[in-house]
């Protein structure tokens, strides 16, 4: 298949949802770093992209390689 010399076709992306709340907001005020932004997503019911990346690694979607070359596995 043709992707016009873009290299997009085909590919499939891992995502992750930043939800703006008054919590958030007051934080990002402060230019917070990382892993601040972080801890407070870990209180929510949203999935990383490390968790995104796995789901379709267990699907057959991709790879673990891939996922490895695209977000930090070990952090």
């Amino acid at each position: 298949a043709e992707c016009n010399n873009t290299g997009y076709r085909g590919r499939i992306g891992v995502f992750e949802a930043l939800v703006l709340d008054d919590e958030l907001d007051k934080l990002l005020r402060t230019l917070p770093s990382e892993s601040d932004i972080q801890a407070v997503q870990k209180k929510r019911p949203l999935m990383t992209m490390i968790e995104d990346g796995v789901i379709k690694v267990l699907n057959g979607v991709t790879t673990l390689a891939e996922l490895d070359r695209v977000v930090e596995l070990d952090a």
